[in-house]
């Protein structure tokens, strides 16, 4: 606006559950154009999941949760991190094992490949 806010306007069928993977993209790119990008971790991989970030006391990002929110294994995840607390990525899950992760640096983001998830489960990315 000339008054330097940013905005968007969009609609999506009224009572319909559940938000295509290009809706939630949509949603998500919105939301980090609003913030100046400072969604500090987005899940690339068209699965349903829950993401739970979590910052240090300096504002980097220390871990990031994924929830598997389907029926079924997830598939190989990709997860985009921004301003990590380190380089190394460890994952731990109660049911998909633990170690570490190899992740492609671009910029101040990191690329990361996750394993499979069970359905219903969580698995945690751990940055030192």
């Amino acid at each position: 606006t000339p008054k330097g806010a940013k905005w968007a306007v969009l609609g999506y069928r009224p009572g319909k559950g559940i938000v295509p993977f290009y809706k939630r993209e949509q949603l998500l790119d919105i939301a980090d154009y609003i913030s100046n990008n400072t969604l500090c971790a987005r899940l690339l991989s068209p699965v349903q999941a829950v993401l739970l970030p979590r910052k240090d006391h300096n504002g980097r990002t220390a871990c990031v949760s994924v929830a598997n929110c389907t029926i079924g294994e997830s598939g190989q995840l990709q997860l985009l991190v921004r301003n990590p607390a380190g380089e190394h990525f460890m994952f731990m899950s109660q049911y998909n094992g633990q170690g570490m992760l190899n992740a492609e640096k671009i910029g101040n983001e990191y690329r990361i490949e996750l394993p499979s998830l069970n359905a219903w489960s969580v698995g945690t990315v751990f940055i030192f």
